[in-house]
């Protein structure tokens, strides 16, 4: 507990330095409890879509998983949070893809503001304001403050699932994944599919599959839900309302001219309800009419479809994906991979199917974009990987 206070107080050191210019400090409070004040509020208003920390790490699957885990099983005991997981959400929160990838500045000084109720210090609302990217403030080093934070949340992110592979039971994948985490502590993108998979086999959180299909007659949203390994047509009534989900968005198209994901990032990226930063705004799409594809129609093509998509088990698909990733990104972990033959024979398997439609050169059948934590009543129409950062916080509006 000791090494978990000394390493956060590490990683808050700028938060804790903008606040040593208040003229009285014992009287005033500093970032790091507003930050967790701030977790707690959006925490016990329900806004779990917003703990969806973005670090570079390529785990938002194991972090979706954590964090339905945490909040259905506060939701039920209704106790206190352990200090250990209020740090945990405090950086989520703060590294969340709903504040980074925010292209407008929204005034978040007055959301922290009402869990201080008994400060004016402006200059600590602005700062704060400052840690996520929301206002400028040269005297503030943003760049150290992410990359520190960032450090620590994959630290955090990784022995999350090295505890998962611990509790285990003792087989040749289970023990070779164990031997595997003890001897990296970057977690190649296909094994920790595998610990995914294998997790929920024993926590059960729902996972709702919800895919941008497009065609050359148009674009639709369609939603699945997994029910054991098989994928189905998604039925409201069958979720609970209250409890957290892991939401994996996708990609699927035959159109040809969106073969891969770079011409989808690409044309992603000039659209006026995009979810990343628009650096370029001369190449923004001002209308979806301009746009290549069309929203809102579809066709015969969606059968089809829908037919390939669930004549497959959803952990293949996944496996296939993770599997493709790696391959594509993370190939300096193969040969590290070969040590663990169990893993490596599976790996090699499932790299075969992703060519089947699932990989960034291929998206025909499927590509996942990002896996996140929502409550059912935040999952809508229009995805969040599609929509603007003010649209992802308008839950904070209510």
């Amino acid at each position: 507990m000791q090494k978990i206070k000394l390493a956060i107080k590490l990683i808050m050191i700028t938060f804790i330095h903008a606040a040593m210019a208040m003229e009285d400090e014992d009287q005033k409070p500093k970032l790091k409890t507003v930050l967790e004040n701030q977790t707690l509020y959006e925490w016990n208003k329900g806004n779990i879509h917003l703990f969806d920390g973005v670090s570079g790490n390529n785990q938002c699957h194991s972090n979706a998983l954590i964090i339905a885990k945490l909040y259905n099983d506060w939701l039920i005991e209704q106790s206190e949070i352990a200090p250990q997981d209020l740090n945990y959400l405090s950086l989520n929160l703060l590294l969340s893809s709903a504040w980074i990838s925010c292209p407008k500045k929204i005034n978040l000084a007055k959301r922290i503001q009402l869990t201080l109720q008994n400060t004016n210090n402006n200059q600590l609302l602005k700062r704060a304001s400052c840690i996520t990217k929301l206002s400028e403030d040269p005297a503030f080093s943003l760049k150290d403050c992410a990359k520190k934070s960032k450090s620590e949340f994959n630290r955090k992110v990784f022995k999350k699932i090295q505890r998962m592979v611990n509790q285990f039971p003792s087989t040749e994948l289970n023990d070779q994944l164990q031997n595997l985490l003890q001897n990296t502590e970057e977690v190649p993108k296909f094994v920790s599919s595998i610990i995914f998979i294998e997790q929920n086999k024993i926590w059960q959180i729902p996972i709702v599959l919800r895919v941008k299909h497009i065609c050359e007659h148009g674009t639709d949203i369609l939603n699945f839900m997994v029910q054991d390994t098989v994928i189905i047509d998604f039925d409201n009534s069958l979720l609970p309302s209250d409890k957290v989900l892991v939401v994996i968005d996708a990609i699927s198209s035959n159109s040809q001219k969106l073969k891969n994901f770079n011409q989808f990032q690409d044309l992603r990226s000039k659209c006026p309800h995009n979810f990343m930063p628009q650096n370029n705004t001369k190449n923004t799409v001002h209308s979806c009419e301009n746009c290549k594809i069309v929203y809102g129609k579809t066709c015969s093509c969606v059968l089809n479809f829908k037919s390939n998509l669930m004549a497959l088990q959803f952990e293949d698909i996944f496996y296939a994906i993770g599997a493709s990733f790696t391959d594509k990104l993370q190939s300096e972990l193969i040969d590290f991979l070969q040590n663990f033959p169990h893993i490596f024979k599976s790996y090699s398997h499932f790299l075969q199917l992703a060519q089947q439609g699932m990989s960034s050169a291929d998206i025909s059948l499927l590509f996942i974009e990002h896996v996140y934590p929502a409550r059912v009543d935040q999952i809508t129409k229009k995805r969040l990987v599609d929509c603007s950062g003010s649209y992802i916080l308008k839950g904070l509006e209510k």
